[in-house]
């Protein structure tokens, strides 16, 4: 009960960030696509749909809904809460990422696949501004233990500076 009150806590204040926002342009918002890789099993495509706020230029925090696609019979979704440590080089930045993901798994035996959990993921990325409100983004994060699974994930997505 205590992480899903801390995932309502982060989401919250996120929201409460995008309230504040409309004036200083630093809310954003973008999608990703790319691999999933299970330490079991075989790979599959994910994709994920994103809104983060700028509250430094070193510090972003992030919401994410992710689809990390199918393992077998497997199917994993789930909401991702993330603060983002970065380092400006311009118009190109390298970032840190860790957070929860707090998950859903199911499958076509669902009183054995059926399950939830919340669990710490971490990750690397870069992004480069093309312009004022476009940036592409290069990340990899791990998932660990969704469903005593560790999951890597590579993706290449766009953001959108409000």
């Amino acid at each position: 009960m205590n992480t899903r009150m801390l995932l309502c806590a982060v989401l919250a204040l996120t929201m409460g960030a995008v309230s504040a926002q409309e004036t200083d342009n630093n809310l954003y918002f973008g999608i990703s696509a790319g691999t999933t890789d299970p330490d079991v099993g075989d790979e599959d495509t994910g994709y994920k749909f994103m809104l983060g706020y700028r509250a430094a230029p070193w510090i972003d925090v992030e919401a994410a809904f992710i689809d990390m696609g199918d393992f077998g019979p497997l199917e994993v979704v789930g909401f991702q809460a993330a603060g983002l440590a970065k380092y400006p080089l311009g118009d190109l930045e390298i970032f840190g990422k860790a957070g929860i993901f707090a998950w859903d798994t199911s499958g076509d035996d669902l009183a054995f696949f059926d399950d939830t959990g919340v669990d710490p993921l971490f990750g690397l990325g870069a992004s480069y501004r093309f312009s004022e409100e476009f940036s592409v983004r290069a990340e990899f994060e791990r998932f660990y233990e969704v469903d005593d699974v560790d999951i890597d994930m590579y993706s290449i997505g766009v953001t959108y500076d409000f």
